[in-house]
């Protein structure tokens, strides 16, 4: 099976959101690229999970997708959670530690995960 975090440098990504919340270097462009990426990956893994009949709410996707939505409209200059740099320092540390349990879980997705719910199957 192919894991989308292999797939993805996520790493890249983050530092250029990074670099642009912290002022040292990527321009709104690229930390909007690096957003895009992470949410592009996050949408995508929770498909996976949905294909092996999981649920993600099960996991801490909601809470990821979330974080890097907000972090998108603070570096868009849209109205968001995030109110400073340093809220947004901490918006993308929360989001960090989510891709990380997240990438530990994925490879268990389809053996009904660590953390993963089983949906209820309705009756015919």
């Amino acid at each position: 099976m192919i894991l989308l975090f292999e797939e993805v440098d996520v790493q890249y990504a983050f530092d250029s959101v990074a670099d642009f919340i912290l002022g040292s270097g990527s321009s709104s462009a690229s930390a909007h690229n690096g957003t895009g990426l992470i949410l592009s990956l996050l949408q995508r893994y929770g498909t996976k999970v949905l294909q092996f009949n999981a649920d993600p709410k099960g996991t801490d996707l909601p809470r990821a997708l979330y974080t890097a939505e907000q972090l998108q409209s603070y570096i868009r200059g849209e109205p968001c959670a995030i109110d400073s740099s340093i809220g947004a320092e901490v918006f993308l540390n929360s989001l960090g530690m989510d891709v990380m349990t997240l990438k530990r879980l994925e490879p268990e997705i389809p053996n009904g995960g660590i953390h993963l719910v089983t949906r209820n199957k309705r009756p015919n």
